[in-house]
């Protein structure tokens, strides 16, 4: 009974009054809202109470025999030809009998169909009670039913004798929950996915939070998913059933009435429904009052409009209608628009719906509609633009206007989220402009790039841009619509393709240009576009003052106008992100999912989930960071972008790597891992970024050898010079840690010194925090405690600073043991207090993990065992390990003497430390001799 509960709770409440005399229950809602399921959830505990149920059902078809309702329950106990009172009484008196001898549950379902007698009995037994242990429970749907019933109901829920229980939509939480209740058996192989978020939020808004409609919409769904840009708002099959079976009984006039109700598809007037359906008034009027009363149409309240109950029936009446009569109502429709000054898209759809041949007039409105409502609903427009395909004749005077249409239709494929589809459109449309031809080869030439780009083929996109056609900044055409986007185009290739700073002072130029000449949009685009480029760049000091005029541009646009220009907030909320601007960020990146989905921009999805993600991951929103990352795979997928999907499981692989703890390390490098497998180019900033995270998780697991290696793989050797500079300071940093988790001392120092070096060039304070981090732990393990708790305590300043909450916590758990090495235990626990606290909030069971960890350490310093203790706990090989790693080897030079793989000797180490109960190679030396510590290197 999800999202029912508070109803179920007053079942109890009922069935406590089965031990006085008769009491009405009504049970009121919308078809498929679930008042049989109610019911049924009634019935069933009143049974277990020992309660005798007895259960009836009114049907249309016997609304005219009288007492039906009745009859199906009580059956030949009702026949008699006395008069009409004492008949009554005589059920009153019969359901009397029943109750005392046992408490009784009298269910009429579906009591809206009730014929006359049927409505007179009821109004009967609720004004005159059963005085015996009796409940007598009504489900009805309150717009169909008859006046005499609701009367009686009324007054009795006045009097205290109807207890009343409306049941209202499902709210959006309580759909998902359904939803996956419903959905969790059809998820389990590995080609299927849960709903996302943005699924939930359409199946809750197509089904109007009704659970029939839910339900099945999510069934056929799963069974058929819908691909990016295709409708998926076709009725299912077991919601058409329904629906057609309550308009089997309609007659020609209502039938025609409700078929124009669907081709209008919108809340409508009599006399527009008299003219699409081609009936006189008084015939409308009947109609439309015969329609209300099935509730099939609704009256707007306060206005003289009717619109159909729910848009799924709209649907389902429109694909059943007869066909040419459809034509015929779509042109009446959209000539009776034309007349009266219409809508634009009111016009636009009924001339898609009855194009049917060559029509220069139908085809001029179609091209306007869909330029106006590209950006707004690209969904829509394709529709529109397939008609107008149609409807144009193939002649050389229609060449250019055949062009337009198809370049109109390659970004409505892009915003839709169909990229391989517009990729094959606008590479043929470019085909057929020659190169000469200025600003409609420049826009094709970008359209073609992005589609290119989106799909992830960088140097294919980057090959195009390089034809001479682009305008030049401060050139011609360098500061109208086409060249802007253009140059943004360029520049966004240049930046995910690794060569942006030789494009970058060209953006700014234009950004300069767009400035002088006040297109506020403009700029808006091209400074986020160089923010992001500065913040890849680690430049954080050139980033924002970019970021600080993209930010006040973007704020200042109405939503109307920045729906046109979307990308620029997935790419400022990513900069903002990589620069420590977490509020911004969320600002903006929530814009944009908003906007994105409301318009359905599909395309930009995945751009904006994962910049959302990646702030969860780092301000610690661990679990909803791993749902953007979900969310993100399956939004890549659909679009066939690797590099997105290879980043969309980086993400949940980094998630998993904090919630899970020491034991499930191991998942973590595996999710990583394919998330490296997935990426598409190598060499671009996505797939550099994912394989950081393999290195991370490896460095979690304990497995120092194959996160060096991932580092230097992909960084392009020991340099590092494929890492952008951005994520460079905190390559580094695991560098130096893999480092000295091996017991390379002197590496581990370099790799340190060098990620404080780049982390002060580009002024980022989450970099510097990583960087001063990993020299902290360098400087604890030559014995400089008091230098390095200095350093660990600035890390965990400037971390927090930035917002990273779980880093924050990690730092405090890695210095907590040097303020007990220094006499200050204390401040140590103060330390771990405040990072358990942190882990709390976050979910970061990793970190809980370590505060425990460092606890007990320190709790075993107080009655340590010897040398001879502890060595027995180990096997023989653990106890050579453990040996040369306490006399200072390293893990390779362990593995040549043991003739041993690195990652052999690691696991082998991993499991001293566990029985050991430490967490560091000289933990380990001076829990095996402390008198004796490790020597340095």
């Amino acid at each position: 009974m999800v999202g029912r509960h508070s109803e179920v709770r007053r079942w109890d409440e009922v069935l406590d009054l089965l031990t006085e005399r008769g009491h009405a229950v009504e049970v009121v809602g919308d078809p498929g809202i679930g008042k049989t399921r109610i019911l049924a959830e009634f019935v069933s505990r009143a049974a277990r109470r020992g309660a005798r149920v007895l259960s009836g059902r009114a049907a249309e078809a016997g609304s005219t025999v009288p007492l039906h309702v009745y009859r199906d329950v009580l059956g030949e106990r009702l026949d008699g030809d006395g008069p009409r009172p004492p008949r009554y009484d005589a059920v009153r008196r019969l359901l009397c009998r029943t109750a005392e001898q046992r408490p009784t549950v009298l269910v009429l379902d579906d009591l809206h169909w009730a014929d006359p007698a049927s409505a007179e009995l009821t109004d009967y037994l609720i004004r005159h009670p059963v005085a015996a242990p009796f409940v007598l429970l009504l489900a009805h749907r309150p717009r169909q039913s008859p006046l005499r019933l609701l009367g009686a109901l009324a007054d009795g829920a006045a009097a205290g004798a109807v207890v009343r229980m409306p049941l209202a939509a499902l709210d959006r939480d309580a759909c998902a929950d359904l939803v996956a209740a419903h959905g969790t058996a059809a998820h389990t192989s590995a080609h299927t996915s849960a709903h996302t978020e943005a699924d939930v939020d359409r199946l809750h808004r197509q089904s109007g939070g009704n659970p029939l409609l839910l339900l099945a919409l999510a069934a056929a769904r799963r069974a058929d998913p819908p691909q990016p840009g295709r409708s998926a708002d076709r009725p299912p099959e077991l919601v058409t059933s329904a629906l057609l079976g309550e308009i089997a009984g309609l007659d020609r006039d209502a039938r025609l009435v409700l078929d124009a109700a669907a081709v209008i598809g919108d809340r409508t007037g009599l006399e527009t429904l008299g003219l699409v359906a081609g009936l006189r008034p008084d015939p409308v009027r009947h109609a439309t009052a015969d329609l209300v009363r099935r509730d099939l149409l609704r009256p707007v309240p306060d206005t003289g409009l009717f619109e159909p109950r729910h848009p799924l029936l709209a649907r389902t009446v429109h694909e059943h209608t007869e066909p040419v009569w459809r034509l015929g109502a779509h042109r009446r429709a959209l000539d009776g628009l034309t007349r009266d000054g219409g809508p634009l898209a009111d016009r636009a759809r009924h001339a898609a719906l009855c194009l049917g041949g060559h029509d220069d007039d139908a085809v001029r409105l179609l091209e306007q509609a869909a330029a106006e409502y590209l950006h707004h609903t690209p969904q829509r427009v394709l529709g529109w633009l397939e008609a107008a395909d149609r409807g144009l004749p193939d002649r050389p005077s229609t060449r250019e206007q055949r062009l337009r249409l198809a370049l109109l239709r390659g970004r409505a494929l892009t915003a839709c989220g169909r990229l391989p589809e517009a990729r094959a459109l606008l590479h043929d449309t470019l085909r057929r402009i020659p190169r000469q031809s200025g600003a409609l080869r420049t826009e094709t030439l970008t359209l073609t790039a992005r589609a290119e780009r989106m799909l992830g083929r960088y140097p294919e996109a980057a090959a195009l841009l390089a034809e001479p056609a682009g305008p030049e900044p401060s050139g011609p055409g360098a500061g109208t619509a086409p060249g802007v986007e253009f140059l943004h185009e360029y520049g966004t290739v240049a930046l995910l393709s690794g060569d942006y700073p030789a494009v970058a002072p060209r953006i700014d130029t234009a950004a300069d240009e767009a400035r002088q000449l006040g297109d506020h949009p403009a700029e808006a685009v091209l400074r986020a576009l160089a923010g992001l480029g500065r913040a890849q760049l680690g430049d954080g000091s050139a980033a924002v003052p970019a970021l600080d005029r993209a930010a006040a541009l973007v704020d200042g646009l109405a939503d109307a106008d920045l729906v046109q220009h979307m990308e620029v907030l997935a790419q400022l909320g990513w900069a903002e992100v990589l620069t420590d601007r977490p509020t911004d960020a969320a600002r903006h990146l929530r814009r944009g999912l908003d906007l994105a989905r409301r318009h359905g921009q599909r395309h930009l999805l995945p751009h904006l989930v994962l910049g959302e993600g990646f702030r969860l991951l780092w301000t610690g929103g661990l679990a909803a960071a791993a749902s953007a990352a979900r969310e993100a795979a399956a939004e890549a997928r659909a679009l066939d972008n690797r590099d997105l999907l290879g980043l969309a499981l980086a993400l949940e692989a980094g998630a998993a790597q904090w919630r899970d703890g020491a034991r499930d390390a191991g998942l973590a490098v595996d999710l990583a891992t394919r998330a490296v497998r997935a990426g598409g180019h190598p060499h671009t900033w996505w797939h550099r970024s994912a394989a950081m995270v393999l290195a991370q998780t490896q460095l979690a697991a304990g497995r120092s050898a194959e996160c060096r290696r991932t580092v230097v793989e992909y960084g392009g050797g020991e340099g590092l010079p494929r890492i952008g500079t951005v994520l460079l300071p905190g390559a580094l940093a695991t560098l130096s840690t893999a480092a000295l988790l091996e017991g390379d001392l002197h590496t581990a120092a370099h790799w340190a010194d060098r990620a404080v070096a780049e982390a002060e060039r580009g002024a980022i304070g989450s970099q510097l925090g990583f960087a001063e981090r990993a020299r902290a732990a360098v400087l604890a393990a030559r014995g400089e405690h008091a230098e390095a708790l200095l350093l660990f305590s600035r890390a965990a300043d400037r971390l927090r600073a930035a917002g990273f909450r779980v880093h924050q916590a990690w730092t405090l758990t890695l210095g907590a043991p040097l303020h007990r090495a220094v006499g200050r235990p204390a401040d140590a626990e103060q330390w771990l207090r405040q990072a358990a606290a942190l882990a709390a909030e976050t979910g970061a069971k990793r970190v809980r993990e370590r505060v425990r960890a460092v606890r007990q350490e320190a709790a075993a310093d107080h009655a340590a065992p010897g040398p001879d203790e502890v060595l027995a706990s180990l096997t023989t090989r653990e106890r050579q390990i453990a040996e040369l790693v306490r006399a200072g080897s390293r893990t390779r030079d362990i593995a040549t003497d043991l003739f041993l793989s690195p990652r052999t000797v690691e696991s082998h180490l991993a499991r001293v430390y566990r029985k050991l109960g430490v967490a560091s190679r000289s933990a380990l030396a001076a829990a095996l001799d402390p008198e004796h510590p490790r020597r340095p290197g």
